[in-house]
């Protein structure tokens, strides 16, 4: 018996749509798309590190014969010490040629307000061991512009003020406050701040 033509034919066409003709595409599902991740903020504000100190150097920075005047300003104690009307006040101690350089800063109608800035530029370790030694219970003072630093009191009469001594490269510094005239401020932080005000300004990179 002869299969029909049309028979034959129409099984072609089944055979060609199962062995590699390309299937129908499926009609859309309405599905929305995968979320796109927005791209990274390229802008210069974005990929700018954030400002950092600037370096400081091992040795004093300022010129020769300079004074604490020249070094540290009125309003700048000011902004610590949180009162008005700081003055500078020359020290008779101050041997500025040599490289010691001393000053205070005062207000006139506060007694006691004094704050003092002392710097010996060439007294290294055995200066700050010989200054540490007249201190009152010194503690270390840890800070990573000084390589060594002690707080402690000193006494000048019926006076008991707060004195920080710091060492960096062959310099030592102090500063002394009398800290019952500014009952308000802690004696650590406010010493940590004015000798961090101190060491920039001196020591300030080229």
């Amino acid at each position: 018996m002869k299969i029909p033509v049309l028979f034959l034919a129409a099984l072609s066409v089944l055979t060609l749509s199962a062995c590699g003709q390309k299937p129908a595409e499926a009609p859309e599902t309405g599905a929305a798309p995968p979320p796109v991740a927005a791209p990274a903020d390229s802008s210069p504000e974005a990929s700018a590190p954030p400002p950092s100190e600037p370096a400081l150097s091992q040795t004093v920075t300022m010129p020769a014969g300079w004074t604490m005047d020249m070094a540290i300003l009125p309003h700048e104690v000011t902004e610590i010490m949180g009162k008005e009307g700081f003055a500078y006040f020359p020290e008779a101690a101050s041997n500025a040629p040599a490289g010691k350089p001393v000053g205070g800063y005062v207000i006139g109608s506060v007694p006691f307000s004094k704050v003092r800035f002392e710097v010996r530029t060439e007294d290294g370790r055995e200066g700050y061991d010989k200054a540490v030694g007249f201190l009152k219970n010194p503690v270390e003072v840890p800070g990573p512009m000084w390589e060594v630093a002690s707080l402690g009191e000193v006494s000048q009469g019926e006076q008991t003020m707060v004195r920080l001594v710091g060492l960096r490269g062959p310099t030592c510094f102090n500063i002394t406050w009398e800290p019952a005239v500014y009952p308000d401020l802690d004696r650590t932080q406010t010493s940590v701040k004015l000798a961090e005000l101190l060491v920039k300004k001196i020591f300030a990179g080229p």
